[in-house]
């Protein structure tokens, strides 16, 4: 036996639970009351804790962060002291964070935020948590230790008559809350401005602390789900390392004894960190495609010519009729059909009419290929699959047989199937154009930068000639990487 399960009285806890988190983001205390009692209060902006309790019961604080995020243990202290009422500079009133883990897709078709945004209907007793649900299905523990699912039908569900409604679910008719309440929690890194960079908040863990936020605001939930949703959608659930912040706000709310004043929290995602991160992504099926065809390139390259027996045989698999040339020239003439065939002592006889060869069936283009850079972790799997050498002399013979048929220029004829144009390459910048007078000008460098840089657009013309042959394609890379050619004038 390595694992259990199915656990005593059905518990999950851990699916809603359980955030793995080391430090706790706090917008509440707890408050001794006139008549003593411990009752819950609140703060006038963020407070950091560590996860873990004094002897007093209560989160200790990590005076450490506070000081990074720019507070002072006198300040955090004084908040405490005059609790909402607290001058917003005593607390933090923003915090900048980063999403450490990517979202899924529910078998509803809803995405879902495992290990860091949960929310569930949740139902305490004395005993502890006996009833969760989501507002259709609830699991509740029965007095003989089991659990049941029920229907989870909160206060003023849509098209639920209130004959439905769970007992447990809205107010007393004093107006005070019943006991079951919505708990959500988003955990979270938290990042600090330092020499006007983001880095990690905790010193110690770095980027391993995990924040967690807990509120019973079913507003902030649905503002939260609000702004995750249609990101995430946007990148496919790859919403790792988008950055954003949570802002403290109070606002004005109506409650069953009339309005109040209550804390909320504000969230956004930076909208700069999603481009940025849709670009990764591109950046990295980019990379996999021009892998995955490079050596297919280089494969093709080893091995030559293609017989023409695998000619044949490819055609016949891809449906085009195979017509062999030695049997009927392309270029001949329609007299040159077939010669009728006379019987012994009788007239000629012409032959049946031949029917019209099928026209050879649409070929698909080839994929085109992504017009990003290479990236320089790519390089040295591309060069030992291929030595630079190599690729420069391809690309040598490669414009050399251009020149030699169209009758030009094999200068002019390399720069437009390296840059497409006989110019060479050309700096927006500067508003010039250089030019090489040959291939194995890639393979040097006066910095070892400028000699990555040359192989890397090595590389991407060699791949572009292998897999498309389209020698007019442009470059990306960045001008100055020939700093011995030919200079063409300005324009």
């Amino acid at each position: 036996m390595r694992r259990i399960k199915e656990r005593r009285w059905g518990r999950n806890e851990a699916a809603v639970n359980s955030s793995g988190a080391t430090h706790v983001i706090k917008i509440g205390q707890t408050v001794k009351s006139k008549e003593g009692k411990n009752i819950p209060g609140k703060l006038a902006g963020f407070l950091i804790c560590r996860d873990t309790l004094d002897e007093k019961n209560q989160f200790i604080v990590d005076y450490d962060a506070m000081k990074r995020l720019g507070y002072s243990r006198e300040q955090v202290e004084k908040a405490r002291q005059i609790g909402f009422k607290a001058d917003a500079g005593l607390l933090p009133q923003e915090l900048h964070f980063v999403l450490m883990n990517d979202a899924v897709r529910g078998e509803d078709g809803c995405w879902e935020y495992p290990n860091f945004f949960s929310q569930a209907y949740e139902c305490y007793t004395t005993q502890g948590r006996f009833c969760w649900g989501n507002g259709e299905e609830a699991i509740r523990k029965q007095a003989d230790g089991s659990t049941k699912t029920i229907a989870c039908v909160p206060v003023g569900k849509r098209n639920a008559p209130s004959s439905t409604y769970c007992e447990h679910s809205g107010r007393f008719p004093d107006g005070k809350s019943k006991p079951c309440h919505l708990h959500m929690r988003i955990t979270l890194c938290l990042l600090c401005k330092e020499n006007s960079k983001l880095v990690a908040l905790a010193q110690s863990l770095g980027m391993q602390a995990r924040f967690r936020l807990d509120t019973t605001s079913e507003y902030c939930a649905m503002e939260i789900e609000s702004v995750l949703d249609p990101v995430t959608e946007e990148l496919d659930g790859h919403i790792q390392e988008v950055t954003g912040t949570i802002t403290f706000q109070k606002r004005g709310r109506r409650t069953g004894t009339g309005k109040e004043i209550v804390g909320h929290i504000y969230f956004q995602l930076h909208r700069e960190s999603i481009e940025a991160k849709k670009a990764r992504l591109y950046d990295d099926q980019v990379r996999q495609y021009r892998l995955q065809h490079m050596g297919q390139a280089v494969v093709r390259q080893l091995e030559g010519p293609k017989s023409a027996i695998e000619t044949e045989a490819e055609e016949e698999l891809a449906g085009v009729p195979f017509e062999d040339p030695k049997e009927v020239p392309q270029d001949a003439p329609e007299a040159a059909a077939t010669p009728a065939t006379a019987p012994a002592g009788g007239q000629p006889v012409e032959a049946p009419p031949q029917a019209a060869p099928e026209p050879p069936a649409a070929q698909e283009a080839a994929p085109a290929l992504p017009t990003q850079p290479l990236k320089t972790s790519d390089l040295e799997t591309l060069m030992a699959q291929e030595p630079p050498v190599q690729v420069a002399e391809r690309i040598h013979d490669h414009a050399l047989a251009i020149a030699e048929r169209d009758g030009a220029n094999y200068t002019d004829t390399l720069n437009d199937v390296c840059f497409g144009s006989p110019d060479g390459l050309y700096n927006a910048k500067k508003k010039t154009f250089t030019r090489i007078a040959n291939a194995d000008e890639f393979l040097r460098g006066d910095s070892e930068r400028q000699r990555i840089q040359r192989l890397k657009l090595l590389y991407e013309i060699g791949l572009r000639i292998a897999i498309e042959g389209d020698p007019a394609a442009e470059s990306d890379e960045p001008p100055d990487l020939f700093e011995g050619g030919e200079k063409g004038v300005g324009k």
